[in-house]
């Protein structure tokens, strides 16, 4: 019996933050611009081809935003090319920028399938979508999705026409 007042005074004080959903307890979270720093094909083997990726995270927020990993995927010229996925602890100040390396692998099939085409280009779309992993609290959101996309000329690619 004293267990159901308890219950009820309980579920008395709960239901309001329910009802409002939290309102107020936390902070939006803007999410945060991400954009490809740097491009580095690190190793060519019989199957699979590995390549390092730079990614400047931007915190347009006042408060920091404390990151866990990222997961995503490369396409280029629209079709799918590669994954990676990088498991960072680090914190973004708020206002402030930090790059994520993240390692890509792409097998040997997505590789020629994506350069079958390319000839046919003369730019270079590169697109990474994927997710960023936050560990700031269960108020604010764990996982924040991203896209972003560079377009490169095959002159900017070939180290000998700078």
């Amino acid at each position: 019996m004293v267990a159901i007042k308890h219950f009820g005074l309980v579920f008395t004080l709960v239901l309001p933050l329910l009802i409002s959903g939290c309102a107020g307890l936390g902070k939006t979270l803007t999410p945060p611009q991400m954009t490809l720093a740097h491009l580095e094909v690190k190793e060519v083997r019989a199957l699979e081809m590995v390549l390092q990726v730079d990614l400047r995270l931007s915190n347009p927020n006042d408060a920091p935003i404390d990151v866990k990993g990222l997961d995503c995927e490369l396409a280029l010229n629209g079709q799918n090319f590669a994954f990676g996925v990088s498991k960072t602890d680090m914190q973004v100040p708020p206002f402030g920028t930090e790059v994520i390396p993240i390692t890509f692998y792409s097998s040997f099939l997505d590789l020629a399938r994506s350069f079958i085409n390319l000839e046919r280009n003369k730019t270079l779309k590169l697109e990474i979508s994927g997710r960023v992993h936050l560990g700031n609290g269960f108020l604010l959101p764990s996982v924040i999705p991203f896209r972003t996309e560079r377009e490169l000329s095959f002159e900017e690619l070939n180290p000998r026409r700078r």
